[in-house]
């Protein structure tokens, strides 16, 4: 799970996990080298392709792959998606804990800034070779 704390260091409670996480697999390693490459530069895929082939990847991922604080105070958790999904289920919480909502994104998506009503961040064209930066937009359940 994850643990939440304040910020004067007190204890705030946990959120539970599912235990389960999928295996890291092949497909997940060619991912992690063309977002490096796409990164850095293609000049640098041999470099890049060599030190990935002798790392020991673990048997399964992480039960969380991304932590995110939005403009309004939620914690979003970003599992880890299974390989060749097309989106992932975001779990989004309350400080105290409690779950606010599930939001499905991208699986792509890197997500550099939640606002009131926009997602930004951006999505690898691994086809292309690019970047791409994206925003979508949020409606919340609730008002501010």
């Amino acid at each position: 799970g994850v643990r939440l704390y304040g910020l004067d260091g007190s204890s705030r409670g946990r959120i539970a996990l599912r235990d389960s996480a999928p295996p890291v697999t092949p497909a997940d390693v060619r991912l992690f080298v063309e977002r490096e490459v796409i990164d850095v530069g293609e000049t640098y895929r041999r470099g890049i392709e060599r030190e990935y082939a002798a790392v020991e990847f673990p048997k399964t991922k992480s039960s969380v792959s991304a932590l995110m604080v939005d403009s309004e105070g939620l914690l979003w958790i970003r599992p880890p998606a299974s390989s060749g999904a097309l989106s992932v289920p975001w779990q989004v919480s309350h400080p105290s804990g409690e779950l606010r909502a599930s939001v499905i994104l991208p699986e792509p998506l890197e997500i550099f800034e939640i606002g009131v009503d926009y997602i930004l961040g951006r999505e690898l064209d691994t086809g292309a070779g690019v970047p791409l930066l994206r925003q979508y937009r949020l409606r919340r359940a609730t008002p501010r």
